[in-house]
Parts: structure tokens; sequence; C-alpha cells
């Protein structure tokens, strides 16, 4: 199946031509399948193909969740694929169609994981759907990018010949993540100087250092090459007094002691603001002790509904330093996983207000299976993420392709990404009856520029 079939194509070439850019700036790169490969001739990869694929269906038909597969003939659909493999010209074409086997599924957890790349793609920009639109929200400093004058604030209307949407952001962050880096790029913006233009954005590649480890092929010197938004990646706070508190916290990827460390720099305000826009989530045993200091009662996170069967989690209260104050908490499309959790929690619970825009609706539970192929040149090291549970809100719903809708929707307009405005925090300030300028805001934890790796 050609995976443009589930994205909105606009006007040209299909994406087993042309990919779409991904919505970070920096991707891995791909441009030959993956090191490991360079020793195998091609009719070798297309039978060690053959088998990943079956071994990534037998995963499936083992763990995923539904055992109906929403519906989907897996034996058909992986039948398909496999009479697909003998026509395969490059080693990147059998990797695309184990991939897009998987991806038929349309679950964002259910992914194949493609072997580690000795390079990466260095884009230059970052993209955000904010509403329903989608942004450049960063730009890197000496990247091509930049010499093209993209900027913050431009709308994006093409990506070599597709349209970027809430509903098909996550695929293309997989296929350019994961699968097929461009060296080159097509974007047609709008604009905040007026008017359309359409510009080729170049790549920049950086070589990996690649060791065996114990039979596992790792980065032995890795490099943040996220290019985030220049913020860093720790919890941060800032105090106006004992009125308020900003707490920015990147993830819930903390054991207990970091856990226990944010609540104990909160506690003694009236009001926190807890800023989890761009936070993917984590581990759930992070989030299940972080907010049960934000309750006075055992309260219903929901249930993890499982391949055979149902269960229920309940978020238990911590009887010291329990937070007891206001709680305004903000996110974004960028917040997922344990953020929407939490965020849906505090609506549910009626225990503060959310504030911001719709979250990225990816909150299924997955696990990660590490899978090795024998070949001539070594092993062929890939994985696969599956879903294994589907979490139900106490309300009965998912909030899976949904979403956390804030009580207060509340959107940056393209001045405020180009002049890096923060409103939404500014407001949630102002609720707290703290005075906080959209200007001040953008600045308050800003560590320094984007810097290229």
């Amino acid at each position: 199946m050609d995976p443009t079939r589930k994205l909105k194509s606009s006007r040209r070439t299909p994406l087993v031509a042309k990919a779409l850019i991904a919505c970070v700036l920096v991707l891995v790169c791909a441009p030959r399948f993956q090191s490991q490969d360079r020793g195998l001739k091609l009719e070798e990869m297309r039978r060690h193909g053959i088998k990943m694929l079956r071994a990534v269906k037998d995963q499936i038909e083992f763990s995923y969740y539904d055992k109906t597969f929403h519906g989907m003939d897996l034996d058909a659909r992986f039948k398909l694929a496999e009479e697909k493999i003998p026509a395969a010209t490059t080693s990147a074409q059998v990797l695309g169609i184990i991939a897009q086997a998987v991806v038929d599924l349309n679950d964002s957890h259910t992914l194949l994981v493609p072997p580690l790349r000795d390079t990466l793609a260095v884009y230059g920009w970052r993209m955000q759907m904010i509403g329903d639109r989608c942004y450049i929200t960063a730009i890197m400093p000496g990247s091509d990018a930049e010499f093209k004058w993209l900027m913050p604030g431009d709308r994006i209307i093409d990506l070599d010949g597709y349209e970027p949407t809430r509903d098909n952001l996550w695929k293309i962050y997989y296929y350019y993540y994961s699968l097929r880096p461009q060296t080159r790029v097509s974007i047609t913006v709008e604009s905040t100087r007026g008017g359309e233009r359409t510009v080729e954005v170049i790549t920049r590649s950086h070589k990996r250092t690649l060791v065996n480890s114990g039979g596992w092929i790792i980065d032995k010197n890795p490099i943040d090459v996220t290019a985030d938004d220049g913020t860093g990646p720790s919890p941060q706070y800032f105090n106006f007094g004992d009125d308020l508190i900003i707490c920015r916290l990147p993830s819930f990827r903390m054991d207990e002691k970091a856990v226990d460390e944010v609540i104990k720099r909160i506690t003694g305000h009236k009001t926190v603001v807890l800023d989890l826009r761009g936070n993917p989530g984590g581990r759930v045993l992070a989030l299940r002790r972080f907010a049960g200091y934000f309750f006075d009662r055992e309260v219903k996170l929901g249930d993890f509904k499982m391949r055979n069967d149902t269960k229920e989690e309940k978020i238990k209260p911590h009887k010291k330093n329990n937070f007891a104050g206001s709680l305004i908490v903000l996110i974004d499309s960028r917040s997922a996983s344990g953020a929407e959790l939490f965020a849906r929690l505090v609506q549910l619970e009626k225990r503060g207000l959310v504030v911001g825009d719709r979250s990225s609706g990816r909150v299924m539970q997955s696990l990660r299976y590490n899978l090795n192929l024998k070949t001539s040149s070594g092993p062929l090291l890939y994985g696969l993420s599956v879903t294994n549970a589907d979490i139900i809100m106490s309300d009965g719903k998912s909030l899976e392709r949904v979403g956390v809708v804030p009580d207060e929707l509340l959107l940056p307009t393209a001045d405020d990404l180009r002049n890096r405005r923060d409103p939404i925090l500014a407001r949630a300030a102002s609720i707290a009856g703290v005075k906080l300028t959209p200007e001040k805001a953008g600045d308050l934890f800003l560590e320094g520029a984007i810097s290229s790796p």
C-alpha cells in the first residue's frame, strides 16, 4: 500500500518517491537503509526482509491489545507486503514495505523501529501545529533555513506536495524521522511579512560514531540534536513571591527522587502554573507519583484496556507535602501521553484550570521489543513498538486521536511566534493575579538561542 493513502495530498508525487519533512529540527538520516547493511547484496536483503516481516507480524499478533486489529485482515495485509519485497530495488524499499504493513494499523504507537543509522540530518527548523494550522516555530542560526529567510511564524502550506495536518502529523514525523529523511525539502509558506513563497531548504549531515555494545549498536558520542526552544531538558522554575511559581516540566521521564524534588520546589506557593507544553509524557510510575501530590483523596486515572483484561489505575494521595494550592496547567499540540492524562485528570476532578491548545491525542501505552537477525555481515538489529493498552478515562472516553480540549483555548499568533511572545503563559499568570507581559513570558526560561550541534 502506498504510504500516502492516509495522508492528505495536495498536488505532487507520492510518498514512495517524495516524503514529508518531520515536525522537529533534527531527524535521523537514512539515505542508505542503515550502516549494518552495506556488506549485504540486495537479494540477501530481500530474503532478510521477508524474515523481518514475519517476525514483526508474529509479535503484533501476540502482543497487540486489540485482537481484531481494528477490523484489519492482518494476514492479508502482511501477505501483500511479502509479495512486494522481491520487487524492491533498494534496501530502503525493503524497510519501507515492512514499515508500511505496520503503519496500516493506523496506530501511532505501533511502529517498526529501524536499525540505528550512522548519520543525522540537520534540517535547521522546527514546525508545530497551532490550532489546525502548521507553523515554523524555530530556526537554527547558520542553517540554510535561516539563509533562505524562513522565520518563526511562517505558516507552512505545503511540504514537497503535502499539507501537514493534526491527523497526519505523526505519520509525517515517523516517515521522516525514521524512514525517509531528505537532503533537501521544498517548503511553501505564508510569510509573516506577507505573501506566499516556495523555497528549497538544504539539510546538513552529522556523522555519528556507532559501536557494538553487548551485541547492540549504540552511538558512542551522542549529541543533543533536538534543537528545541532553548529552554533545556530539565524542570525550570520562576518565582513571583509566595503568590505564584511557574514550573516548566519538559517530560515525565523522571524517577521518584526527581518527582519529589519538583514538588518540594512548588510547595508553599498559593498557585502553581504547570507548563506541560511540549511534554511528550514518560513513565507511568512517574505520572502516578506526581499526580498523587495534587489530590487529597484517591482518584481514578482510568482503565487500561489490554488484550485479555482491563486494569483500573488509581492515584493515591500523598500524606506529606501534598500541594493544596491553585493549579493551572498549560498544554499545546506537542503535549502527549502522560501530560495529556494529567491535564484531563485535572479537568475531570475539577482540580484546576487547563489553558492553551488542544493536545496531541497520542495516549496509548506501548512496549518496545528489540529484535535481531543474523546476516553475513553480522547481526541486523531493529525493533518494534507495539500498543499493549488503550487508556479509558473515568468519563468512559479515550483521548487517543482526540486529545485534551483546554478549559480556555488560547493560541499564539504568527506575530507572537516571530517576536517570541508567550501570551498563554502571560494569561496564566494573570489568572493567578500576577502581571506578566507576553514579551517577558517569552523570555522567562530561555537559556540561549537555538544553536547548531
